[in-house]
């Protein structure tokens, strides 16, 4: 299975071999539980390098696999799953996850399945060159840092050591749909290290491997009920469709059923830019990797460039253009919603709907509605957003429609100690803010927290500490 490009596990509407193992048939069925049953995670627990290696190399990836899909959904995709009745216990997994001094955010679930992803990726990766393997490890590391509370240097450094050897093996690999998947996933994994330069190369590549250009282009429109005059307003153009080999997105997710955004209810502003040609109002339904590519180029453009409103504008039409695509990867929707999200945020006549958006998102994530197939597939692809970040989102809206005690209610069960005492000192309610720093102090005292309680009592000792 190691060189079989099945074991990507897109869980995409296409046919899977026959011949699967045990933990490949219960990873397609998305069976955490039965997975982690298997003996291989009790040898995995003790982190034996002579053990590992006497172990199949299939199975072993197979087990790294279903550990990282079951932390993708607990942490990102949802519904959040114990499995404390199944898996082993790992009392240190966190500190054997800190890197560079940085640690897990406090709000991550299963810890202990990133620890397992840790071992059995590192054990086959330092042993093998399949592409599969690489790729693998390539996501575990991108997923790792997404759940640490800042970017570390160490976990870039494996990053970039093993895309040098997944070019390599990139090559010999035949699907050029895989080869896009895998430009698309290293792409993002170089924006999220803010290594600008690195992603624009990967860009380009992307853009030569699949003769897509995405850009965006002026189209005479209006935005407002009452405007007389048409400006130019953008929209976006992917040229090269007709060209490229590329299934479409009802053949490959014709099944998801995908989150839509809410209506604006604005008195004054469109649901979106009414474009003088009748032609230019519909939507062109793009390809899953096109969606893929357009929510990549959204990201580049957004770390890439100066913040204002300017950059902001040339945003827009790349968003809008995935949140009206009828099929897709669930996981790319989301991530459109949630960038939609954060556009809206900033205006008084879209903060109201961004905030109902963001609610919508929090349940989403957290309701069992769509099933975990579904949420999974492509995820690697769609810039995967920690839960916690849409909730704190969703606590920042409210402080800014000035719902105050809701925000407060996130923050505490966030624990984003800065944000509660900004709350409590908005409520007057400073000593609330000081015992709720002390708790934690007694709990973990740290540098952060001593500056906290500082901030809340006025009292210097506490920075001198």
């Amino acid at each position: 299975m190691c060189d079989n490009l099945w074991s990507l596990f897109d869980f995409e509407e296409n046919a899977a071999p026959e011949n699967l193992s045990e933990l490949q048939t219960l990873i397609k069925r998305c069976d955490w539980t039965g997975c982690f049953r298997h003996q291989l995670f009790q040898t995995l627990a003790t982190s034996d390098t002579a053990a590992l290696s006497q172990e199949n190399p299939d199975d072993l990836l197979s087990a790294g696999i279903a550990s990282l899909l079951a932390f993708v959904q607990n942490n990102f995709v949802g519904p959040t799953v114990s499995y404390a009745d199944v898996l082993p216990n790992i009392p240190n997994a966190r500190d054997a996850l800190k890197s560079d001094g940085e640690e897990l955010n406090v709000n991550v679930q299963s810890p202990e399945l990133l620890y397992f992803c840790k071992v059995a990726f590192e054990q086959l990766s330092a042993n093998a060159e399949a592409f599969a393997i690489k790729l693998w490890y390539v996501r575990f590391l991108v997923v790792y840092q997404r759940c640490l509370d800042d970017l570390t240097h160490s976990v870039y450094t494996k990053f970039d050591e093993t895309v040098g050897q997944l070019e390599k093996a990139i090559e010999g690999v035949e699907d050029v749909r895989v080869k896009v998947q895998a430009h698309v996933e290293i792409f993002q994994g170089y924006l999220l290290f803010k290594r600008i330069s690195k992603s624009d190369r990967w860009r380009t590549a992307l853009q030569t491997l699949t003769g897509v250009e995405i850009t965006v282009e002026g189209v005479l429109g209006v935005r407002t009920k009452y405007q007389q005059k048409a400006l130019p307003q953008l929209t976006l153009r992917a040229k090269g469709l007709e060209g490229g080999d590329f299934a479409s997105a009802k053949e490959t997710h014709g099944q998801v059923a995908l989150p839509t955004i809410l209506k604006l209810e604005d008195d004054l502003r469109l649901e979106r830019v009414k474009f003088m040609e009748e032609n230019e109002n519909e939507d062109a339904q793009l390809p899953a990797v096109v969606q893929q590519m357009v929510l990549s180029t959204v990201l580049y453009l957004k770390y890439s460039q100066p913040k204002d409103k300017l950059a902001d504008e040339e945003l827009q039409p790349y968003i809008t253009s995935l949140l009206y695509q009828e099929y897709g990867p669930w996981a790319t929707r989301i991530g459109a919603l949630f960038l939609n999200v954060c556009q809206e945020s900033n205006h008084k006549r879209t903060v109201d709907r961004s905030l109902k958006q963001c609610e919508e998102l929090v349940n989403l994530i957290d309701s069992d509605v769509v099933p975990a197939e579904h949420r999974l597939a492509s995820a690697f692809c769609s810039a995967l957003i920690p839960r916690w970040q849409i909730k704190a989102k969703l606590g920042d809206l409210m402080v800014s429609l000035g719902m105050i005690k809701g925000a407060l209610d996130l923050y505490l069960e966030l624990q984003l100690w800065e944000e509660v005492i900004a709350c409590y000192n908005h409520l007057e309610l400073r000593h609330k803010a000081a015992e709720i720093v002390q708790q934690e102090i007694a709990k973990k005292p740290t540098v952060t927290l001593y500056c906290l309680l500082g901030d809340a009592t006025d009292d210097v000792e506490c920075y001198q500490k």
